[in-house]
């Protein structure tokens, strides 16, 4: 799962009341304002509610390496209150990924916390062409006062003829330190391999663990802490 098709930075930078149309505006200014260099914006439009972007190589302080293509946010009033959002991209590059982007928002605020429940369908594929399908649901909270992220939520992940389950349970990033320690990623074979899933777990370092069960033991390194 690549950390671009994440539309939760975004929605963080929306202040609780605002209309549809007061959104986009705000979204337009706090997007650019995001970027390390807003020369990488090479074209954007305002239409209503509706805010378009153009990015070519643009680095964010969300710790993504690199962006490119077009992005489409369209903002409403959610029917059980809250914001919603609609994120859309055709093909946007992230690094060296290609990714498809379809997702909604429901954004609600709360004290110092803000709760996102997102419906995300995408592919994202890879230098070698391998095409990777993901849809999924899954709930992500900001809280203001320490700058913490936690992340629950489950997929169903389709590559190469095979199907996974992957699910994220007790995922917690402050600020640009690592995952907390108890932080669990589940990826299960459903091709009716029994047994067959990688466990991924975070343990506060900049290292995440991960195992197939009585077969094989690795490491994978984060873009975290000491990392960055």
């Amino acid at each position: 799962m690549a950390a671009g098709a994440d539309p939760t930075p975004m929605a963080t930078l929306i202040p609780a009341a605002m209309t549809p149309e007061s959104m986009a505006q705000n979204a337009l200014l706090n997007l650019k304002a995001s970027l390390t260099d807003k020369a990488c914006v090479t074209s954007e439009k305002l239409t209503g509610n509706k805010y378009e972007i153009e990015l070519k190589a643009c680095k964010s302080h969300f710790g993504l390496l690199s962006l490119t293509g077009n992005v489409t946010f369209t903002f409403a009033e959610a029917a059980g209150g809250g914001t919603q959002i609609d994120v859309a991209s055709p093909g946007l590059t992230v690094n060296k990924y290609l990714i498809e982007i379809d997702s909604r928002v429901i954004r609600t605020v709360s004290g110092g916390t803000t709760t996102l429940s997102v419906t995300s369908k995408g592919k994202g594929i890879g230098p070698d062409q391998r095409v990777i399908n993901l849809e999924g649901t899954y709930t992500a909270t900001m809280t203001s006062a320490d700058e913490c992220r936690t992340l629950d939520g489950k997929w169903a992940v389709s590559s190469g003829g095979h199907l996974w389950d992957a699910t994220m349970t007790g995922h917690k990033r402050c600020t640009h330190l690592c995952p907390n320690n108890g932080g669990q990623l589940l990826m299960e074979d459903k091709d009716g391999n029994a047994g067959h899933k990688i466990t991924i777990t975070y343990d506060g370092s900049g290292t995440a663990k991960w195992e197939w069960p009585g077969q094989k033991t690795g490491t994978i390194a984060q873009y975290c802490g000491d990392n960055i």
